[in-house]
């Protein structure tokens, strides 16, 4: 299979609802991508330079095989695990044969969906003792203050780079007293007035509201940009697709995903 770049053309490969809006990310040069095809273009991989993995077409292409032994393992294997979404869950017995050496796991996966029409404008509380700030370059480049490590690692991860992010996207985080960023919401997988949604919260101050908090300060952003967001979570993350309805998301599809594991 060939290196090439990300072109509409693997749109028609990766045409369901949890894939387009993360290739046309890509396509957009938002989101970092490596792509393989084969010679009729008709078999795909797609690696995200990080965790994650998507494959649409033959995928029991001999090719496809070699592409993954010899190329891309050698890359993907520091980062110790990866999520492998497919075109259809007929696919996912086909995994083993292509990660022979390694575990697997197959996890259900829920996406959800959030129309800017449907977004509610009222104020929301904020607990106690923390405030909502929204992302900006004199945070992202704070490299005093507490938390911010983990949401540059975060952005580096999903973004081509910071100054992508900053120009095409945009996030909120919750601070505490001490102004560390305990909570953070970001904009990933973006295309013209779509988005995907990064969410996360520190341990220690969980199940005090802040992910809803930040969830919905974050689609009050979206909607004034009439964006459409996506949330995605694996469908036993009770707490993720709570605060997703809670916030007002809308079950799109459910699917299934494989976990690769490295390090065994």
């Amino acid at each position: 299979m060939k290196l090439t770049h990300p072109t509409t053309q693997l749109l028609e490969l990766f045409n369901q609802p949890h894939l387009d809006f993360v290739v046309q990310a890509m396509i957009e040069g938002n989101s970092p991508a490596m792509v393989w095809t084969d010679d009729a273009g008709e078999t795909a991989l797609i690696w995200d330079r990080s965790h994650c993995l998507y494959l649409s077409g033959d995928i029991n292409h001999p090719r496809l095989q070699e592409t993954i032994t010899t190329t891309l393992l050698p890359l993907a294997s520091p980062f110790h695990l990866l999520k492998i979404s497919l075109t259809s869950d007929e696919q996912v017995p086909i995994i083993p044969h292509l990660f022979q050496e390694f575990r697997q796991e197959a996890y259900p996966c829920g996406l959800f969906r959030l129309h800017p029409s449907t977004v509610t404008r009222t104020a929301f509380e904020t607990p106690n003792g923390f405030h909502v700030r929204l992302i900006d370059r004199d945070l992202l480049t704070d490299n005093q203050r507490p938390g911010q490590a983990d949401l540059v690692e975060e952005i580096e991860l999903c973004w081509v780079s910071q100054d992508r992010f900053l120009e095409n996207g945009f996030g909120v985080c919750m601070l505490d007293e001490a102004g560390a960023i305990v909570c953070r919401c970001t904009a990933e997988y973006v295309s013209p007035q779509v988005c995907g949604v990064g969410i996360a919260t520190h341990e220690p101050v969980m199940r005090r509201g802040l992910a809803t908090a930040a969830a919905q300060a974050f689609v009050q952003q979206a909607a004034e940009r009439n964006w459409t967001v996506y949330w995605d979570s694996w469908t036993n993350n009770l707490p993720s697709v709570r605060v997703a309805q809670k916030v007002g998301f809308e079950l799109v599809t459910n699917y299934n995903a494989v976990l690769v594991f490295f390090n065994n």
